[in-house]
């Protein structure tokens, strides 16, 4: 039974009690079904005499890590704010949120206005003053579960990109389609409306003509509308997917808390898969296709002048040591010469860092090679190295599972096989006994993640030996960005190559110590300068 620490109204009205319910997919399990969830707090609020039932408010397939989209959560916490809800039912705090700022914040803005968060699981009420740092370690935890599952997804869904596997999303999307066994075939009636397009574009004809024609016929866009415009038809053009191939990566995610993805340039590994799927093109149209759209790219200027120099690998490479801002490429010309540099982006409009310094482009090169190869001179230290950043003594903290488990089993035991009668006084023993049970499982859950996180970090160190061996100590022009995945700015001689994750926000920028280090001659301004780099283990 629940014992919630809210009294009842000296005038003899009832409580207004309603629950919150979320669940983050569609899984149909007893313990995550959302339905499940409504049905018991609605039967549970309905049978106190003493409360009145106010409703469940429900988010389903909605993320905990973030109040964004959550609507329902809004509306509840709303109504609580303007006096309609005393008490709110929460099955757990990872139900009620995995953002700890967000968590504490909802929880000390509803008490400042007398109304009670109740979390059934850790038996905690936000109400008890007793219960601050608790509600603040359950919150943490419930955050740190879903950061470890969410590097573990995206490690796991890297994994797939560089295997080549992908799934094309086709739901608003002309021309595909999957089977009930999961494979993707072509809908002809829809791929005819495709090559049509792509017809009419290498004949010369006008993205707005092609639109205009598109909505004379009839033709429906992907997303079922009759409204074709050159957008529709740009995108359709661009979309590599209708050759058989398939580019990944294009976004991504940049923050845990943010759902909403960004233009992939250059943060994150990409992928490209050729001849993956059926086409619904033939490879040649797609080829006159792009150099079509090139052709009149440059002919009508689109590229905004030279200054976005064709540099993928040194585009957004860099990252400020004083602001943690990345670096973007800047041209600057003198007479005839020009040349390319990274700069900070805090810089772009105004000088903004300025204890931020601009790279030249030509000397990052020759520098990324003369790292490579103290790297490559010395491949026994480096793997060394690589083992004692990434992989830790996993010993004890099995032996700590271990304990854990056996307590939770001894536990079990304890209050399934009583020796003496049911009565109070072991009802009493019992739910303490559950609560340590519940305190374990967390402890348990957390011990887990580390050991799988030391699973996914050997899984790593052998992708960067891998890499390493890819690697030429005589290319400027190779690509790196597969080995030294950031490059931290201090000043133009000082420079730091991160291996490893690529998530440098919770690093000290400015504080990084370096191995495998070495020196390299610049000269900037008739003045030569030495430059101190190194790497550094992101683990």
């Amino acid at each position: 039974m629940i014992k919630t620490m809210h009294h009842l109204p000296s005038d003899g009205s009832k409580l207004n009690v309603c629950a919150y319910a979320r669940v983050s997919s569609d899984r149909s399990e007893a313990e995550m079904s959302l339905d499940n969830q409504i049905d018991y707090y609605t039967t549970l609020i309905l049978s106190n005499p003493d409360w009145e039932y106010c409703g469940v408010y429900a988010d389903e397939g909605i993320s905990g890590t973030s109040l964004l989209n959550r609507k329902q959560f809004k509306i509840m916490v709303d109504k609580a704010l303007k006096g309609m809800i005393d008490i709110i039912l929460v099955k757990s705090i990872s139900r009620f949120g995995r953002n700890i700022v967000d968590v504490i914040g909802a929880i000390n803005k509803l008490r400042t206005m007398g109304v009670e968060v109740y979390f059934e699981r850790e038996n905690i009420s936000s109400l008890d003053v007793t219960s601050t740092i608790a509600l603040s370690m359950y919150a943490q935890l419930a955050e740190s579960e879903a950061i470890s599952m969410s590097q573990n997804m995206t490690w796991a869904i890297d994994k797939r990109m560089k295997a080549g596997k992908y799934y094309i999303p086709v739901n608003e999307m002309l021309g595909y389609r999957y089977d009930s066994e999961g494979n993707l075939y072509i809908v002809e009636s829809e791929a005819k409306i495709i090559r049509e397009i792509f017809s009419m574009y290498i004949q010369g004809l006008s993205l707005l003509f092609i639109a205009r024609t598109m909505m004379e016929k009839g033709y429906k866009t992907g997303i079922g509308s009759s409204n074709w415009n050159e957008k529709t038809i740009t995108r359709i053009l661009l979309n590599e997917k209708y050759v058989g191939d398939c580019s990944m990566h294009k976004t991504f995610s940049a923050k845990l808390s943010a759902r909403t993805q960004v233009v992939n340039r250059g943060e994150k590994d990409a992928y490209y898969v050729k001849d993956g799927h059926p086409a619904i093109i033939s490879r040649e149209i797609w080829d006159e296709a792009c150099a079509i759209r090139e052709r009149r790219r440059i002919q009508f200027k689109h590229e905004k002048g030279e200054a976005k120099a064709p540099f993928k690998e040194e585009s957004c490479f860099g990252v400020c040591a004083h602001c943690g801002r990345n670096y973007f490429i800047k041209r600057l010309k003198n007479g005839n010469n020009i040349r390319y540099t990274l700069t900070c982006s805090a810089n772009k409009a105004t000088l903004t860092c300025r204890e931020s310094e601009s790279v030249f482009v030509e000397d990052l090169k020759d520098i990324i090679l003369a790292q490579i190869n103290v790297i490559k001179g010395d491949m026994i230290s480096f793997k060394k190295e690589l083992k004692k950043a990434f992989i830790l003594d996993t010993t004890a903290i099995q032996q700590r599972l271990d304990e854990v488990n056996n307590r939770i089993n001894e536990f079990k035991i304890r209050i399934e096989t009583p020796s003496i009668k049911i009565d109070d006084a072991f009802l009493a023993l019992k739910r303490e006994i559950l609560k340590e049970i519940d305190n374990l499982m967390i402890e348990k859950k957390a011990l887990e993640n580390t050991l799988l996180t030391q699973s996914n970090n050997e899984s790593m160190i052998k992708e960067i030996l891998e890499s390493a061996e890819k690697l030429s100590c005589t290319d400027r022009e190779q690509k790196y960005k597969f080995f030294f995945k950031k490059m931290i700015i201090k000043s133009r001689t000082d420079l730091t190559f991160i291996i490893g994750n690529d998530d440098v926000s919770k690093l000290d920028l400015s504080n990084l110590p370096k191995l495998f280090k070495g020196t390299y001659k610049i000269k900037v301004r008739a003045q030569f300068y030495t430059v101190n780099f190194g790497v550094f283990f992101n683990a």
